[in-house]
């Protein structure tokens, strides 16, 4: 019995933690800007609620707010995050927040249509 408790102990801390390294970007926007080859081509805002991450314009796309997973060491988040539109294909995120900082990558990936590969930069928008 007091090894089932220990065990039960350690999960519901293990969960807890990750659960709070998910959440560390909860309540945050950044206002990102895109480029393509290096070249400016757009400019969005990516936000994180409820342990979940979205851009403003992935709605009129399909794309809903989807479940991110970070990592947090020396002061740096890193998380991936898919997000997937039945009409637009999928979208595959790679970012790293320092500070007030985010930058990375994006593939957005649609049927019939070569992937388009971003990068993007930009300052925490602070409301």
């Amino acid at each position: 019995m007091k090894k089932l408790l220990l065990i039960l102990f350690f999960v519901l801390c293990a969960h807890e933690f990750v659960s709070a390294q998910s959440n560390a970007l909860d309540g945050k926007s950044f206002t990102i800007i895109m480029y393509i080859n290096k070249e400016r081509d757009s400019v969005d805002t990516l936000h994180f609620e409820n342990a979940t991450a979205y851009v403003s314009s992935g709605k009129q796309y399909g794309f809903a707010p989807i479940t991110y997973k970070a990592k947090e060491k020396n002061g740096t988040i890193s998380f991936e995050f898919y997000s997937v539109s039945i009409k637009n294909g999928i979208m595959i995120w790679a970012c790293i927040v320092t500070d007030d900082k985010v930058e990375g990558t994006l593939i957005w990936d649609k049927e019939l249509v070569n992937p388009v590969n971003y990068t993007f930069k930009t300052k925490e928008e602070y409301k």
